[in-house]
């Protein structure tokens, strides 16, 4: 620390949200903005620098390795394992990291990394959005995806207890569903919606039934009818040239 001049630096710096605590992080020529702050501890202190989420996207699908062993670590939390789990599936990932202490620059780098034993497998559970729901310790998170072409909805394995959204670009529609199991629900077709081209969707927190999630569905689709123009004529503010697929609506 003391060749970065990181105590000189950010010795004062104590949270996120001080202008002084910001810092510029290069990875793979692109920029990311990042923090530095000085937290105490009983043994004396130690500076922290905290990534913004893109960059940790953007890692993660580097470190495919390392990410898929954090996430079995975790879910060995609270279970009967005797040994470490980086004792027990061995290998080691690093990044390089350089600091630039004149402009306040960060530049990472990846050293050296393990390859995938199933490299097509482990990709798309790092792009997959289920996974996020084991990085939470918040058991009433609802885990939140961005939109996808129709063509990655294999990506998004073992998506259960959804709420999930479809889109028809072409044809101008939007449709509301749920789904215990998301990839058996659209192996079963829509109808109403036979075309479409993207979806996203949202994980409900653990515990969450069946009667809650059809419950929560229901008001999801009452709530676009008021919105958009709709099969039951329903009174809408008609705010977007799509018009809401459903044909279920309550009134």
């Amino acid at each position: 620390m003391e060749i970065w001049d990181i105590k000189s630096q950010f010795g004062d710096v104590s949270s996120k949200k001080e202008a002084k605590a910001v810092v510029t992080i290069t990875f793979k020529q692109k920029k990311y903005t990042g923090f530095v702050i000085k937290s105490k501890r009983k043994n004396g202190s130690l500076y922290r620098l905290f990534l913004n989420q893109d960059l940790c996207e953007e890692l993660k699908k580097i470190y495919v390795m390392s990410y898929i062993r954090s996430i079995e670590g975790h879910l060995r939390e609270g279970k009967n394992y005797d040994r470490d789990i980086e004792k027990e599936i061995p290998f080691w990932e690093f990044i390089d990291i350089e600091y630039d202490k004149v402009n306040l620059i960060f530049h990472f780098n990846a050293y050296y990394t393990q390859e995938p034993v199933f490299p097509e497998l482990f990709k798309s559970l790092v792009r997959s959005t289920v996974l996020k729901q084991f990085e939470s310790d918040n058991g009433i998170e609802f885990v939140k995806s961005d939109w996808f072409p129709r063509s990655k909805s294999v990506e998004q394995i073992n998506a259960n207890n959804v709420i999930y959204y479809l889109i028809d670009t072409e044809n101008k529609l939007f449709y509301v569903g749920e789904a215990d199991k998301m990839h058996r629900r659209f192996e079963q077709g829509h109808a109403v919606i036979s075309n479409w081209n993207y979806f996203r969707y949202d994980i409900l927190p653990e515990g969450f039934t069946k009667k809650q999630r059809v419950s929560l569905e229901r008001m999801l689709i009452r709530c676009f009818a008021a919105i958009m123009s709709n099969h039951k004529g329903i009174d809408s503010m008609n705010i977007s040239e799509y018009k809401l697929a459903n044909s279920k609506i309550d009134r």
